[in-house]
């Protein structure tokens, strides 16, 4: 567990968190019992991986899709 430091004087505190995972935030402070919180920490950006898998799989299929085209079109003329 690793302290994020402290809150304003809303209460909010700032945490850039440096994956997208599971995250548990616990408050401790003297005058409250512990409260945990747990959520998932996403960014707001697709991952490069996942965009160039679907610029494959068009040109894979739209690629296929093409010729097949121009070769049935080229077998009538």
């Amino acid at each position: 567990m690793h302290p994020l430091g402290r809150t304003d004087e809303s209460g909010r505190i700032r945490w850039t968190p440096a994956s997208a995972e599971i995250a548990t935030v616990t408050v401790e402070a003297e005058e409250i019992d512990p409260n945990s919180l747990t959520a998932p920490v996403r960014f707001w950006e697709p991952p490069w991986c996942g965009v160039a898998i679907l610029i494959l799989a068009a040109m894979i299929l739209f690629g296929d899709t093409g010729y097949s085209f121009a070769k049935t079109f080229a077998q009538r003329a």
